[in-house]
């Protein structure tokens, strides 16, 4: 079951999708490392995350540090700079999200801040949750809205989410000569997240990024994109071979890995697909970014039927469309 991701080595086949504005737990993605270290696998931390990569890094050393296209690049510039200094291992530039109007769940209130106001009006949620409100009691402290990870040299705190989402929406999209020298300027394992097309794959790769991640970002913005499994045999089949190729989405259990595996995945003698769900319904999962949560997600992955041996490369025989490829046991990426 061991692998790797980005040149670091990992227990079982399954990483830590980036995600932001975890701060609905009082540790925040600090929670969800200190879950993957012990789950020996890595983790990946949202520039829009509510804990620093300082906070996170040490909590789990195998940590890679994910941005959006945000700001110029002198910005840009430093906040890689201090990724790198904190130990991040690898660099996530996500493409893949887009500025909707509206979608069909809506999308979870999140205040700018906690202030009185904000405070009554989210009461009446609060009051039907008292063991998450007990969480924050016990630690004396209310839920911080802002992005450290974007604050500037020399600031305590970093913008508030919706200061950080107004900075990335009036950011001209980057281009192909941006990702190259967004790559270039990390210096190290560089992954490009937010591939769904075999053209656009093959560019990746010429740009020479580490790794693509087949994603549409969970389909929340971009909810009429194909899913990621339906577009992940093509790309792997045109650049596996030479890049690592991860997926993003759709996946809940050991099964999952093995179906995507199935369809695609490729490398040497130790491949890499990275496969995982975004986020859980609105609503549901809330202890999600805590420790123990974190942990039974890992262990459904780990001891789900990729574990059995019905289910391992050659037992039993399989469709050639569904057969997994010999010896090769990819790596699952999971977010809340």
């Amino acid at each position: 079951m061991a692998t790797s991701v980005l040149g670091v080595d990992i227990s079982l086949p399954v990483i830590m999708s980036p995600t932001g504005v975890q701060a609905v737990h009082p540790d925040g993605e600090v929670a969800v490392a200190r879950a993957a270290a012990a789950g020996g696998t890595a983790i990946g931390l949202s520039n829009f995350a509510s804990r620093s990569v300082e906070d996170v890094v040490e909590a789990n050393p195998n940590t890679f540090f994910q941005m959006y296209w945000t700001g110029d690049r002198d910005v840009m510039v430093q906040r890689m700079a201090r990724a790198r200094a904190a130990g991040a291992k690898g660099l996530i530039a996500t493409l893949d999200w887009s500025f909707s109007m509206g979608r069909d769940w809506g999308s979870p209130e999140i205040p700018e801040k906690i202030d009185f106001a904000s405070a009554l009006k989210l009461a009446p949620e609060v009051v039907r949750r008292p063991r998450w409100a007990w969480e924050f009691a016990k630690e004396g402290n209310i839920p911080d809205l802002t992005a450290p990870n974007l604050a500037a040299p020399g600031e305590d705190k970093g913008p508030t989410f919706f200061a950080a989402y107004y900075e990335w929406m009036t950011t001209t999209p980057p281009t192909r000569e941006d990702v190259e020298w967004m790559a270039k300027e990390w210096g190290g394992p560089f992954m490009l997240k937010g591939v769904c097309r075999i053209d656009d794959a093959k560019r990746a790769r010429d740009l020479g990024v580490s790794a693509i991640s087949v994603s549409n970002h969970g389909g929340n913005n971009l909810d009429g994109t194909p899913a990621p499994i339906r577009v992940l045999p093509g790309i792997a089949d045109a650049v596996g071979d030479d890049i690592e190729v991860l997926m993003d989405g759709g996946i809940r259990r050991g099964s999952d890995v093995v179906k995507a595996l199935a369809l695609g995945a490729r490398g040497d003698d130790r491949p890499r697909l990275p496969v995982g769900p975004r986020r859980q319904r609105p609503g549901r999962g809330r202890k999600c970014p805590g420790h123990p949560a974190q942990r039974h997600r890992l262990r459904s992955a780990r001891h789900g039927p990729l574990l059995d041996r019905r289910a391992q490369p050659g037992r039993p025989r399989h469709s050639r469309g569904l057969r997994p490829q010999a010896g090769r046991v990819g790596s699952l990426s999971w977010a809340c």
